[in-house]
């Protein structure tokens, strides 16, 4: 566990902050596991995100957590050692803090359902471009269920890379952790580019 990580004399004041933050990523991705299932299986977006929203707010404030009471004060005092500083660590990024509220997690949950939008929109449909990756889909083909079930991919292997990287960080395993924090970085930017 990172309680038993025994710190550097320039860290020790600051590893407080480290295991704060540490436990609300722990906590946030429990709370995740344990209700988005029934949250997926609820058809209102409110009623959804409330039951999902303090999860995020425990990812959100574990982010600001490291940074204000870790990160910031173990970085000016390894820099007074000339040493290189801590790793940064974001969880969600600013943007995200939208997801906090019942309304928005409720309605990026939403956005994941195949087949969200219901009734007439429109009488027609131009183009339409997938993005990251700039791929036009092209009307009557599989191309659109292929993006949609791409996403869900995406968006779930970042979620379980975290989880796995969290769980290995509360074991003491740094060096796994970081490694599967690692991996999961650039995936997690494509995911974010889909919630958004």
């Amino acid at each position: 566990m990172a309680v038993a990580l025994k710190p550097t004399k320039q860290l020790a004041p600051y590893q407080s902050g480290l295991l704060d933050a540490l436990q609300f990523r722990i906590t946030g991705l429990q709370c995740f596991s344990e209700r988005l299932g029934a949250a997926w299986a609820v058809k209102k977006p409110l009623v959804a995100g409330a039951q999902l929203s303090t999860c995020v707010g425990e990812l959100y404030a574990s982010d600001y957590v490291y940074a204000e009471l870790f990160a910031n004060g173990a970085n000016a005092a390894l820099k007074q050692v000339g040493a290189a500083g801590v790793p940064t660590s974001q969880f969600l990024s600013a943007s995200d803090v939208n997801l906090v509220t019942p309304a928005g997690i409720g309605l990026a949950l939403q956005r994941l359902h195949p087949g969200a939008v219901k009734g007439i929109h429109g009488t027609e449909l131009g183009t339409v471009v997938a993005t990251p990756q700039g791929l036009t889909l092209q009307p009557g083909t599989q191309n659109q269920v292929n993006e949609l079930n791409h996403e869900k991919q995406v968006i779930s292997q970042c979620l379980d890379l975290l989880g796995q990287a969290n769980d290995a960080a509360a074991k003491g395993d740094r060096t796994n952790a970081n490694k599967l924090a690692a991996q999961a970085a650039p995936i997690c930017d494509e995911a974010d580019t889909y919630l958004n």
